[in-house]
């Protein structure tokens, strides 16, 4: 069943105080998002950052990190193509 909670917001990089922290539930699996680095030519994860405000991702070959807010009015899709280029 889907979180509301992990609606992306894609639009801007909300302020602090501007997000609804969503803590992972006891018994949670992980939650993450399905990276595919196009520059690389391969697939990595993000995780939400310790706060809960944004999951984070990093290139396999480069290290550049990818970053996606947590906010309403975002996105439910769980996989996303970067370019680190």
């Amino acid at each position: 069943m889907p979180d509301p909670r992990d609606r992306l917001d894609l639009s801007h990089d909300p302020r602090p105080g501007q997000h609804d922290p969503a803590a992972p539930r006891a018994g949670e699996p992980s939650r993450f998002l399905g990276l595919w680095f196009s520059c690389a030519g391969q697939y990595a994860r993000a995780t939400k950052d310790p706060s809960g405000a944004a999951y984070v991702g990093h290139c396999p070959e480069c290290g550049k990190q990818a970053r996606f807010p947590i906010g309403p009015g975002g996105t439910d899709a769980r996989t996303f193509t970067v370019s680190c280029r």
